[in-house]
Order: C-alpha cells, then structure tokens, then sequence
C-alpha cells in the first residue's frame, strides 16, 4: 500500500512539475516575442500574461494587449488574448479572441464586435512553428469604421492546412472558406452595384483552392515577410447575391508583376444582371462594354441558354480577357495576387 501510494504521489508531483514548466515556458515564450517586436521597433505591449488551467490544461491569457508597427502603419488593440492547449499536446491550441476589439491601418481605424471569433491551430513539431492545419470560426461579426461605415457577417468558417496529396507542390496549402450574410458598407455597395439591383448582404460566398507559396508559412513568416503567392487551384468558387449566382474553377499562377495569369471557368446566372453591375461598379470599362455584351450574347446563343452562360475567362500580360468563339475580348487588368 506504502509503494502504491508512493507511486501515485510520485506521478502527481512529475505531472505538477510538467505543468508548472509548461506553463512557464509558454508565458516566456509570449513576453519574449513581445520583447522581440519591441526590439524591431513595434508596439507591443501587455498587461498581464498569465497561465492557468492545472492539471489538464495550460491556457495562457494576454490581458490589455495592444500590437503595432509603426512603419507599416497598422496596429490592433484588445482587451484580452487567449491561447488554449491540453497539457499533453503541446503543438496544438485554440484562440479565443475578444467579442470586441480595434484593428488601425493607414486608411481608417475600426472597431470589430463579435458573438464568437475562435480558432484552432495545429503545428509541426519544432521552434520553427511551421503551419499544419487551422480553423477559424467566426459568427455575427460587424465592422464599424471612424468615418461611420458598417459592414456585417452572419457567420463564416476559414480552414486551411497542408496539402496532402502525392504530387501537391511543396509550400502547398489547401484553402477553404465558407461565409453566409456577408453585407458590405453601403458605400462599396452602392459603388459596385449602382443600379440598385442587389440586396445588402450576400446569401453566400464560398471559395474552395488550394494555395502554392514561395515558402513555408511559420513563425518567421508572421515576424518577417510573409510568403508570396505563386499559384492557385480553384476547384470551386461560388457567390450567390440576389438575382446574381457565380460558379468557377481553374488554374492560375501569378506571374513575375504580381498579376493573375491563367484561365477561370465561370458560370453566370443572370449574366446580363451581371454584366450591368460590372459596368457601373467600373469592373468593365464603358468603351468596351458594348463588345462584351455582344460576345457574352453570342456565347449564351450557342449554351442553349438566354440567362445562364459558360465562360472562360483568360489572364495574361496583365489584362483580363474574354475567350469567344471567334475572338478573345478585352475586359481591364487583371487581378493582382501578389506584391512583387
């Protein structure tokens, strides 16, 4: 019975121990990045940093956290922060963010309130941090700017982890995202849609790809330059907005100015609908808007289909193009993906 109970007090002072070391690292491990930030030139600054959670979990909350760089003129500012794990896996946490907090750039400073804003992160083992999966959630989100805008999210999922399969590319990460009732400020709004003809919010918006960067995404990817994109796979992209329904797929890489380069198949329903709203909101120039309406009118001809069409759409040189049956039609510049 002596040796039982030895055995037991013993493991219960080694698992105290653990905690305690664990515990103690994290809280350094987050002081010393802040002092780090702070030799960089940051603002990074926090109340408390405290852990908690005997014996099972060590759960590690910033309180008055507040996150700056002056020289790219961004900062956020929160009441508290917290990193949640289980004792026993010490490469995978939650983050809990406050329901309210502020985020400043160089154009404007907003206030964020939030129901829910959590998320999970799992890391291969190693000081490097490097990135395995992650999932963020976020329900009944509004965005208010100083000027007075609002923008507003019913609800939304981000997940991303590295690409599994064989013949993926290295630096590859499959991208996901899910979001319903997405309303933009009324500005942008009316911007895009000058003829009054979409609803406020978004029904959904879903994007499913798989993402291709020059590097890893780690530690050293948040504290210096992030990765830059390289390529894309869409394997599905889907806006539902009023009368306006969106499906696309393709591949596309990003070429040496930063800018998309490659095919995107898209079905639009509606696609005259669309057409104004592209116009108006300056997507599509009003010089060629006439050509593009003729081209899409001949396409949707040959589909069978007055109000849906098949299209591709083709990226190079910069431009944004159309591919008719006869001719390729110029649209405007092409999306850029990167900074180069």
């Amino acid at each position: 019975m002596r040796v039982l109970l030895a055995i037991v007090l013993l493991a219960a002072a080694g698992w105290s121990g653990w905690w305690w070391w664990n515990a103690n690292a994290r809280e350094t491990a987050i002081e010393d990045w802040l002092a780090e930030r702070r030799a960089d030139g940051w603002i990074a600054e926090a109340a408390a940093v405290e852990a908690d959670g005997f014996p099972n979990r060590v759960d590690v909350t910033a309180s008055d956290l507040r996150l700056a760089d002056p020289e790219a003129g961004w900062s956020w500012e929160a009441p508290f922060f917290q990193i949640l794990s289980l004792t026993w896996k010490p490469h995978q946490f939650i983050a809990v963010w406050p329901d309210e907090q502020q985020v400043a750039t160089p154009y404007e400073t907003a206030r964020i309130t939030s129901d829910i804003m959590r998320g999970s992160v799992a890391f291969e083992p190693g000081l490097a941090l490097a990135l395995n999966r992650s999932t963020v959630e976020i329900e009944a989100m509004r965005v208010t700017g100083e000027a007075g805008w609002t923008a507003s999210l019913d609800r939304a999922v981000l997940a991303t982890r590295r690409a599994a399969q064989e013949d993926a590319p290295a630096n590859a990460y499959d991208f996901s995202f899910v979001a319903a009732g997405l309303a933009l400020p009324e500005e942008w709004a009316e911007r895009v849609d000058r003829a009054g003809m979409l609803p406020r919010a978004m029904e959904a918006a879903e994007i499913d790809a798989t993402l291709v960067f020059d590097r890893r995404w780690d530690r050293a990817a948040v504290e210096d330059e992030p990765p830059a994109l390289e390529a894309v796979t869409l394997r599905d992209l889907r806006l539902s907005w009023g009368r306006l329904d969106l499906r696309g797929r393709g591949e596309i890489a990003v070429d040496a100015e930063g800018y998309a380069e490659g095919e995107l198949d898209l079905r639009v329903q509606n696609w005259r609908d669309a057409l104004e709203v592209a116009v108006e909101g300056g997507l599509i120039g009003a010089d060629v808007a006439g050509a593009v309406e003729a081209a899409l009118g001949f396409v949707a001809q040959l589909g069978g289909s007055g109000n849906a069409i098949e299209v591709p759409l083709v990226f190079a040189d910069g431009r944004t193009m159309i591919r008719a049956p006869f001719a390729s039609v110029p649209v405007g510049e092409a999306p850029r993906l990167a900074r180069r």
